[in-house]
């Protein structure tokens, strides 16, 4: 059976789709002491959460940090994980040739575990000894949960197919997904439009959606963007916000609950459009965020006043990607007016208005603050009749 029929094997039994992290990440007495103390914290943790758990996913650095004492709590966890309950060691290895075989001797050989996260970054061949391991499920890392994950993930790549520039964590999704039968993506729990733009693209596809809880991400937006048409297809892993919890198996409970309710939603209804537009609205306002154009501190306004933090969106003309989300943005605002040309106000908004410009194919105008002297002296650039209607975007 394969690490995929064998998540298949558990939905049928348990109908849950949750892969809780075990993670400990807590400062031990002592070295010596460490595989005593993590192992009965993780004991705990299985015991409890084992009814709602689809897999385990303990991420190794955890316990490669406490040297041999760490290692052996990872060996003695993993004996205790019930045998139906698959387990993904993150471990995210990446390298080539006999190193790359090592950590898949490793990872396979030494802990038998069912599946491993994976870097994609050396290509095919880094992946290739952890392959030649009959059955044994890959994630790659495709979309991360990692607020700088967009500054590389994000970078547009030219599309051999359509010949159109795509995200390159679309491109990685194409290629990534050839290597092979056993391969799933990893992709980010806290970004639904990324889940939804991949789950579009391969339909079929398991996807490891990290970031829920913690890092901001909704289980319900996540499995309602990233599940297969049979409901399956996607892990959303919750780690602290069940590890850490008093009590790890009510928690547990409350978010296989919440994966339930989503995937009992008919296809198509139970959501309405104010919710999708406020998922929307969210995952652009973290990315607006992550890119630096919020800022907390002291700044003086045009106005005198004195302001606790600060918008920059100057700063989008440095991610084509965002500015392109921001303009996409603004339009949805503007979609019951009715107005001939869209206007800039100097020299801030510039760049997002000739965004939202090109975006909805409407004619833009700005007006010369100040005036100019020179050349025509036009007070406005573009064309511009009296009496036309014209929104003025700040």
């Amino acid at each position: 059976m394969t690490f995929f029929q064998k998540l298949e094997a558990r939905i049928s039994e348990k109908g849950t789709l949750l892969c809780v992290g075990l993670d400990p990440d807590f400062p031990v007495k002592s070295e010596e002491t460490a595989c005593e103390e993590l192992f009965a914290f993780n004991k705990k943790i299985i015991e409890e959460t084992a009814p709602y758990t689809l897999c385990y996913k303990p991420n190794i650095a955890f316990y490669e940090r406490w040297g041999s004492e760490g290692i052996k709590a990872l060996e003695k966890t993993l004996e205790v994980i019930p045998k139906e309950i698959p387990v993904i060691i993150d471990a995210k290895r990446n390298d080539i040739g006999n190193t790359a075989k090592a950590y898949a001797d490793s990872v396979f050989g030494h802990f038998k575990a069912d599946a491993v996260t994976l870097n994609p970054y050396l290509g095919k061949e880094s992946a290739q000894p952890f392959m030649e391991y009959s059955g044994r499920g890959l994630f790659l890392l495709c979309r991360t949960s990692n607020p700088g994950a967009s500054k590389i993930q994000d970078l547009l790549v030219r599309d051999p197919a359509s010949g159109n520039n795509i995200p390159l964590f679309m491109a990685m999704a194409r290629e990534l997904t050839s290597w092979g039968p056993n391969i799933g993506l990893v992709v980010a729990g806290n970004d639904p439009a990324a889940l939804a733009a991949v789950r579009k693209e391969l339909p079929d596809v398991w996807l490891l959606a990290p970031g829920i809880g913690a890092q901001g991400g909704s289980i319900s937006e996540a499995v309602r963007n990233g599940k297969t048409q049979d409901n399956k297809g996607i892990l959303p892993v919750v780690v602290r916000h069940i590890i850490e919890d008093k009590n790890p198996g009510k928690k547990a409970k409350e978010f296989h609950e919440a994966i339930l309710a989503e995937l009992k939603r008919p296809s198509g209804t139970g959501i309405s459009k104010k919710e999708n537009v406020m998922t929307g609205k969210k995952d652009l306002i973290r990315r607006i965020i992550n890119h630096g154009c919020f800022k907390v501190g002291s700044f003086t306004l045009k106005s005198g006043d004195i302001s606790p933090f600060y918008i920059d969106l100057r700063k989008l003309i440095s991610d084509p990607v965002l500015l392109s989300d921001v303009a996409k943005a603004y339009a949805t605002l503007m979609e019951n007016l009715s107005y001939k040309r869209i206007s800039a106000i100097p020299v801030a908004s510039v760049p997002v208005v000739t965004a939202l410009s090109m975006f909805l194919a409407k004619p833009m105008i700005y007006p010369r603050l100040p005036a100019k002297k020179h050349g025509s002296g036009a007070p406005i650039d573009g064309d511009y009749c009296a009496g036309e209607t014209v929104v003025l975007v700040d």
